[in-house]
């Protein structure tokens, strides 16, 4: 497995552990209250320091699924990629 997938399977252990519902987890992560989750909304709630979590493979993943790779996901985009695994 690529590490791109390897920290797409570790998010998705990670957001089911923590959260019940994907509402709950995209308002927890937004941290700035822009209606955007972003990969440094995504580090700023776990830490810098997760040794699990690398901001540039994070920023990659994000940049990749965001509509017209803006970097950034709303609600329903950030459904879309992490609604299953909630």
């Amino acid at each position: 497995m690529n590490k791109l997938k390897t920290l797409d399977h570790h998010l998705r252990r990670l957001f089911a552990s923590r959260w019940v519902s994907a509402r709950k987890a995209f308002l927890d992560l937004d941290m700035d209250r822009d209606g955007y989750i972003t990969a440094l909304d995504i580090i700023g709630f776990f830490g810098g320091g997760s040794r699990f979590i690398d901001f540039n493979d994070l920023a990659k993943i994000i940049h990749d699924i965001s509509p017209q790779q803006s970097g950034k996901l709303n609600y329903f985009e950030f459904c879309k990629w992490m609604g299953s695994a909630i």
